[in-house]
């Protein structure tokens, strides 16, 4: 089981929790890419990603598909555990991991309408 770990706000935390939220978004960022996306560790040093497509607005990853032989584009999470804010003994819980994508997502979900995210589908 491979975890990727992500703390909510009350709100989001409670409709997971309850089954109505069924989808979690991040922003494409330099950070969330480095957390997300796979790499490759590059014969003559460094990492290589899928980075170069997301931000040149290749969000299908032609070119990493391309170059690596159709590796997976995110890291494969299995799972990902919710923590409820930050209080001194938080609550968490563990959810499976459908797929994450690129995407829009729900306003209802908290996300902005027509705004693309890094959308971790849970199952």
């Amino acid at each position: 089981m491979t975890m990727l770990k992500l703390v909510l706000t009350h709100k989001w935390y409670d409709m997971i929790e309850s089954g109505e939220k069924r989808e979690e978004y991040r922003e494409i960022t330099e950070y969330w890419m480095g957390r997300l996306l796979y790499r490759i560790q590059l014969p003559f040093g460094g990492y290589w990603s899928a980075k170069k497509d997301i931000l040149a607005g290749n969000y299908e990853c032609i070119d990493w598909k391309s170059f690596t032989g159709g590796a997976p584009v995110f890291n494969k999470f299995t799972h990902v555990q919710f923590q409820r804010a930050y209080p001194k003994n938080p609550p968490r819980m563990v959810k499976e991991i459908e797929e994450i994508t690129i995407g829009t997502g729900r306003p209802e979900w908290g996300a902005e309408p027509g705004k693309l995210y890094f959308v971790i589908k849970l199952k």
